[in-house]
């Protein structure tokens, strides 16, 4: 008689929002403070755009999350819009102090520390009315 064991621990699965961006063409990451909690990262930056493609380079290589099953009702701290030639490809809904972010893949851990890949010397700030007008231009369009 052959036994298979399986294991009961969910599989992660890697996944990098950043992967469909060219940037070989015009790219524009916007960070857009949301109305849940705020981790230190969002409360110093607030709401900025990045565009330097060293810059988004760097979060293209270093944004890998790990799919979770944890689900918790906090809120996003930031909304990030990913785009490409003024076309949004991926969004990220973020809450750090919870510790999870939700993309077109699904449920992710998030810490800090991916915070650490954006270089604030990079970054544009972006007045409030701006910011709005951002979230609400990308807030319907499906991906």
């Amino acid at each position: 008689m052959l036994t298979l064991i399986v294991s009961c621990q969910p599989k992660k699965v890697d996944y990098n929002p950043f992967h469909k961006l060219d940037l070989n063409q015009k790219c524009s990451v916007y960070f857009i403070r949301s109305e849940g909690d705020w981790g230190n990262f969002e409360k110093t930056n607030e709401d900025f755009v990045l565009t330097d493609n060293a810059a988004l380079k760097k979060l293209k290589d270093n944004w890998w999350l790990s799919l979770t099953d944890k689900r918790m009702a906090c809120g996003f701290g930031y909304l990030v819009f990913i785009t490409q030639n003024d076309k949004l490809v991926e969004k990220i809904q973020i809450n750090e102090p919870c510790g999870y972010a939700i993309t077109t893949g699904g449920w992710y851990d998030f810490n800090e520390g991916y915070y650490d890949f954006i270089e604030v010397s990079k970054i544009s700030k972006l007045n409030r009315p701006t910011a709005d007008s951002v979230q609400n231009a990308f807030r319907q369009i499906k991906e």
